[in-house]
């Protein structure tokens, strides 16, 4: 049986070329296209059509929570959507609540006493009260939204870390301030002001950047991967990387399973997050997203569609071994009317 998979804005070329086994899946690509711009009638003429929805944006999770009642109402849960999915007591389906997702949430607060997995001390401010803080430019401090929206809204002032590009500064540059500022009213985000991840474990060991895909299908982690990426790329790409598994990562995404399953009611889910870590005593959470990422493609290289896994509930624990095994992460690149169903909807 094919399973129809209508892939949501597509941008960069991985996301486009996602990877998926063409005997299982076929991948509709709409550029420039959110979930938020379906109605609950136009969903669910989908779903009777047998095609998943895969969002890119966490936006996407507000707008199915305000679609539920109507989608029951007309006779179809949101098992086709492929957010994270809680199981109602009648049986059916639906997307988690938006509250878990925002970075001051209480799911951020007590990731550590659930999971150890540790979360940088922060502050988060509505923005009258942000607006009357006496901020000091020069604090080596993280500024960012609570909303999950990249770095349109993260500012990282330390001048140690400027050599690492991305949006390190020495201090608040007034320009890009406002620029943040203004997001967070047009999108009435809380602001967060949060400390720094330590560059060192507390036995001296490196924290370095991971990127983590994992997958949870009927209750039950089903899959995970677990990279160690470029050194010399900290932020969302990278050339190369390492699959790493051991006793350590196994457990950590067991507890992280565990704790969402059981705290957030997590029945389904795609998700991902990015972390820094000595990969054996200590992780430090840099953000979850709550959908699939840029990043799960890499199950090519050790020949899993995790998308048609995910969707007939097939355990690829095994399909990254232990140990480090490096990868290459290269851009698919190639014309996009040469792209298999592509649908230019700008």
């Amino acid at each position: 049986m094919k399973y129809k998979v209508l892939q949501m804005r597509g941008g960069a070329p991985d996301k486009i070329q996602l990877h998926h086994d063409k005997n299982k899946i076929i991948l509709i690509h709409k550029d420039f296209c959110n979930l938020v711009d379906y109605t609950a009638e136009e969903l669910v003429k989908l779903f009777h059509e047998n095609t998943y929805i895969l969002p890119a944006d966490e936006g996407d999770i507000l707008h199915a929570n305000k679609l539920q009642k109507e989608m029951f109402n007309l006779g179809v849960d949101q098992s086709m959507i492929l957010l994270p999915q809680v199981k109602l007591d009648e049986g059916y389906l639906k997307i988690m609540d938006y509250q878990a997702v925002s970075k001051d949430s209480d799911f951020y607060k007590n990731l550590e006493e659930y999971t150890g997995v540790k979360y940088a001390d922060f502050k988060s401010y509505t923005i009258e009260e942000f607006e009357k803080l006496n901020i000091n430019s020069d604090d080596i401090k993280v500024y960012k939204t609570t909303l999950g929206s990249g770095s349109r809204g993260v500012i990282l002032v330390n001048p140690n870390r400027i050599h690492l590009g991305y949006k390190y500064r020495n201090c608040l540059v007034s320009d890009e301030f406002n620029k943040f500022l203004s997001f967070a009213i047009q999108n009435n985000a809380r602001i967060m002001i949060q400390d720094f991840i330590p560059e060192y474990a507390k036995n001296g060991n490196k924290l370095t950047k991971i990127n983590v895909d994992f997958f949870i299908r009927n209750g039950k982690l089903i899959g995970y991967k677990w990279d160690k990426t470029d050194p010399s790329e900290v932020f969302t790409n990278w050339n190369f990387g390492w699959f790493y598994r051991s006793n350590y990562t196994d457990s950590i995404m067991n507890s992280l399973a565990n704790y969402l399953i059981k705290k957030l009611g997590i029945y389904n889910a795609i998700m991902n997050f990015e972390a820094f870590s000595d990969n054996e005593s200590e992780t430090w959470l840099i953000e979850f997203n709550f959908r699939y990422s840029n990043s799960t493609f890499e199950y090519q290289a050790v020949g899993v569609d995790p998308i048609s896994s995910y969707i007939e509930n097939i355990d690829i624990m095994r399909a990254i071994p232990y140990g480090e095994n490096k990868f290459t992460r290269y851009w698919q690149c190639k014309l996009y009317l040469d792209v298999e169903n592509y649908h230019n909807t700008k």
